[in-house]
């Protein structure tokens, strides 16, 4: 075999491994190449010494030596420790880009020197079959890379080029015609590799990554609904306290965006993952956006369970938070202590007037499936009535929520709440807090088609460049996503106060805005012609998208892909449509996914069994962890008691150990039956007398 294949196919292999840049932050850099490119070069080393100098070492043990030399190249450039196992795991489960950890890179390390044996032995036979492991690789690396960022518009003539090297070269001297069919391989690689980034599927729609395989591994260190605690942190019930300073000043600071509604109550629905000190920027809208740093210190770290922040996170001074990469919110994890102090830089979008009127709300998911009370569907209707563009009905709905009669009660009578009671409240006495101004406007929004959600956090009051937060300070207001600048934050509150019940607060009371997106007039004299807008000169103005590698993928390659993994999707959105449902549903729908678990570990259950013939009939290790589940699925389905919020996340804690322990007692080849066993997708028909009851039989 001549030096050029050896040398063209672990060159193939370490380009193709070089996928899982955008995997990691711009801090890998020198790292990542080396991770890469080493175990690459040791194989075509030993390979070309092989054949040239050490020709009995050839067959097995040539393979066997040649695994050991990438083993240790490996261990010598990324030195991952005892952790070196779980570096996938953490590939498959963190915020992403991530940071050059050790195990991370090590897995990295150990593809490229596999897929470098593999392309070179193969090179052997054929000068194109290293491009068969080679493309393995690259799609593993495309797997997660390309939800994590394009790679750069070298790469697809690059690997192109790579590729057919070997061919070209494959009779020795190469001739002329050879040479001119090479020449124009490359200019079409050059050419056609960075159009079809630019105008394939991917650019057009997010790619699909492979981490919605595995559940996301972390869960907040509390778990208590923060909106209940508005009250209590607003009467100085629950002491808060939070000093810091800042690059310049903050209308607000957000804590936890509220996306789920059920009637009584706004909550998180969040899928938080570990994350670095470098977090991603936001996946949607084009709106400028200016940045903030601020060093904050927690005088209660106690009363937190997520992190105040200016925006949108960039950077955190603490590493391994819970960070959701749909609403840029960080929490802390269980089992770790609140940090007393940190420094955070975070952007916000800096819109103004003449800006948002090129521009409408998205469409959403769709109405609530809640049915609204007429006093919220009168108020819709009337606020919208002769608007005919989305843009003005936002504008018509907002305007009017902070019209007159609505007043802002900042009385100490005030009363809490959230749900639909107390918005109907709010429409029919036009006074209210933050937090029912912010779920009336937000479930109207809804109401219209648009998305919206509701976010809590707090008004900080300022000093100088000082700033300090307390209870009192507590305030809610709304996100809507519009179709080019993304979620914008919007304050439905109206700036009026009526300080104390029965008065008629004089028109001067006035708190503050902490909207800082400007919006419009409700009605313009004339449309507003196209602005030609400027980012102010503190904007950082979003990069335009680079060029998307992964259309270089055959689609063939790309369907077989999809089919291999169509059973573990389906079986993941599943089990997270079944997280978001009520928290009776969700404390039943844990119940039988642990039956489903159990049974796919060997054990004689099944879903007809009562709860105690389920406990009765697994192994020992797993009663431990099964009983108190059990337990709370009698008192969820039996006992009238209102189903809380915690036990429906106790029951999820208690699936996950059950699924841990069954995880850990299979072989390697059970876990792949496992992940891939259809089984659990068929719906059983459950009998007729137990279907208010989620399946189950009386105990």
């Amino acid at each position: 075999m001549s030096s050029v294949r050896v040398v063209c196919a672990a060159a193939l292999a370490a380009l193709a491994a070089w996928s899982f840049r955008p995997v990691f932050d711009a801090e890998a850099g020198l790292a990542f190449a080396v991770a890469v490119v080493v175990p690459a070069a040791v194989v075509a080393a030993w390979e070309l010494l092989a054949t040239s100098v050490l020709k009995r070492m050839s067959g097995g043990v040539g393979t066997a030596l040649a695994l050991l030399w990438v083993v240790a190249a490996v261990a010598a450039v990324t030195r991952p420790g005892r952790d070196v196992l779980s570096g996938p795991f953490r590939l498959l489960t963190s915020v992403l880009p991530t940071e050059a950890a050790a195990p991370q890179l090590a897995a990295v390390s150990v593809l490229s020197g596999l897929t470098s044996l593999a392309a070179v032995h193969l090179a052997a036979r054929a000068v194109l079959l290293p491009v068969l492991p080679a493309s393995v690789c690259l799609a593993l690396g495309l797997s997660l890379g390309a939800a994590a960022g394009p790679l750069p518009a070298w790469y697809v003539p690059a690997f192109v080029v790579v590729s057919t090297l070997p061919a070209l070269f494959s009779a020795g001297t190469a001739s002329r015609a050879r040479l001119v069919v090479g020449g124009v391989v490359v200019a079409l690689a050059a050419v056609v590799g960075p159009a079809f980034g630019l105008l394939g599927p991917t650019a057009l729609r997010p790619p699909a990554s492979a981490q919605a395989l595995v559940d996301a591994p972390v869960q907040p260190k509390r778990h208590t609904n923060p909106m209940a605690q508005y009250l209590a942190l607003r009467d100085g019930r629950m002491v808060l306290e939070i000093d810091g300073t800042a690059s310049e000043r903050v209308d607000r600071l957000g804590m936890v965006t509220l996306t789920g509604f059920d009637g009584r109550a706004w909550s998180p629905a969040a899928d938080y993952r570990r994350a670095a000190h470098q977090l991603p920027a936001p996946s949607q809208g084009t709106a400028p956006r200016r940045e903030t740093t601020l060093h904050l210190r927690l005088g209660t770290p106690d009363s937190i369970g997520w992190l105040p922040r200016p925006g949108w996170p960039g950077r955190v001074s603490v590493a391994d938070l819970g960070f959701d990469a749909d609403t840029g919110d960080l929490v802390v994890p269980a089992g770790q202590e609140t940090p007393a102090e940190y420094r955070i830089s975070a952007t916000e979008p800096v819109v103004s007037p003449e800006l948002l009127r090129t521009d409408q709300p998205a469409v959403g998911a769709g109405r609530p499936d809640l049915l609204l009370p007429p006093e919220v569907l009168g108020f819709v209707d009337a606020a919208t009535a002769g608007q005919h563009t989305e843009l003005d009905r936002f504008l018509g709905l907002y305007h009017n929520l902070r019209a007159v009669p609505f007043h802002y009660d900042a009385s100490d009578e005030a009363p809490g709440g959230n749900g639909l009671y107390q918005v109907s409240a709010l429409l029919k006495s036009h006074r209210g807090t933050s937090e029912q101004y912010a779920s009336a406007f937000a479930l109207m929004c809804r109401q219209l088609g648009w998305d919206a959600r509701v976010v809590l956090g707090f008004r900080p009051r300022w000093d100088g460049d000082a700033l300090h937060v307390e209870g009192r300070d507590v305030f809610a207001w709304v996100e809507v996503r519009f179709e080019r600048l993304g979620w914008l934050p919007i304050d439905p509150s109206p700036t009026r106060e009526a300080a104390d019940v029965g008065d008629e607060p004089p028109d001067q009371a006035t708190r503050p805005d902490t909207g800082s997106v400007q919006l419009p007039p409700a009605h313009d004299p004339e449309p507003a012609p196209e602005p030609e807008w400027e980012a102010p000169p503190n904007a950082a103005v979003p990069p335009t998208p680079g060029p998307r590698s992964d259309v270089v993928l055959p689609v063939a390659g790309a369907v077989s892909v999809a089919l291999l993994f169509a059973v573990p999707l389906l079986k993941a959105a599943r089990r997270r449509a079944l997280r978001r449902g009520t928290p009776r549903r969700r404390v039943m729908a844990a119940w039988r996914e642990a039956v489903t678990t159990l049974r796919a570990g060997g054990a004689p259950v099944h879903e007809r069994q009562t709860t105690g013939q389920v406990v009765e009939a697994v192994p020992e290790i797993h009663r431990l962890a099964l009983r108190p589940l059990a337990e709370l699925v009698d008192r969820v389905g039996f006992a009238p008691d209102e189903v809380t919020e915690e036990m429906a996340a106790t029951a999820a804690r208690q699936l996950g150990e059950i699924r841990a322990q069954v995880r850990g007692g299979l072989s390697p080849g059970r876990r792949a039956a496992w992940l891939f066993d259809p089984r659990p997708l068929v719906v059983r028909r459950r009998p007729v007398e137990y279907e208010g009851l989620g399946g189950l039989r009386p105990n």
